[in-house]
């Protein structure tokens, strides 16, 4: 995802500049996908991004957000918000990869009722990639894996290499997103944009 460029901002010049929010939650209607003002209730240190900002709204959107987008269908309105349907990131912690494939996992774009515990099958169950942010240790990747499992239906029971397997994919996940520092960035102190 490359390096990205940060810059760290004192409180005396936080006023001579416009900082934007992130996008959290995308959508195509209206002006939902449009950066807001982030407002003069900054805290006393920012840091502003000069250069990852496209990229750091995309992971910030899959991470924690949604994305909202036309699923309408030919003759619907596209003025008409029935039409765009939000969706989350998941991933699929009982899919297993075929021999020699490259993707080692399976994400999704689903909405809530897509990834609900009820259209759980043996090789599909979906868990929310933003719930990873909300477990502080590794133990409590493994409480919320048990009620995840535990909504599965009674027709889907799990070995417990399959179970050991799906608890693997979601602590590696955690350990991607909460614990290694994979992201290269630099900063610059300079007193003036």
């Amino acid at each position: 995802i490359g390096t990205f460029l940060f810059w760290d901002v004192d409180e005396q010049r936080q006023e001579e500049s416009s900082f934007y929010t992130f996008i959290r939650d995308y959508t195509e209607f209206g002006d939902g996908k449009i950066n807001q003002p982030a407002g003069r209730a900054l805290p006393r240190k920012i840091l502003g991004v000069l250069d990852g900002q496209q990229r750091l709204n995309s992971m910030y959107v899959a991470l924690l957000g949604s994305y909202t987008y036309y699923d309408g269908g030919r003759g619907c309105p596209t003025s008409s918000p029935a039409y765009y349907i939000k969706r989350h990131y998941y991933i699929n912690p009982l899919w297993e990869p075929e021999e020699g494939a490259d993707q080692e996992n399976q994400f999704s774009l689903l909405t809530d009722d897509e990834a609900a515990p009820a259209k759980f099958t043996t090789d599909q169950c979906w868990f929310l990639i933003g719930d990873v942010f909300h477990q502080k240790e590794e133990k409590d990747i493994e409480a919320r894996w048990a009620k995840l499992r535990g909504s599965l239906p009674d027709s889907t029971k799990l070995s417990p290499a399959e179970d050991a397997r799906a608890l693997a994919t979601l602590k590696k996940l955690w350990s991607k997103v909460c614990e290694e520092k994979l992201i290269t960035s630099y900063s610059v102190e300079n007193r003036s944009l």
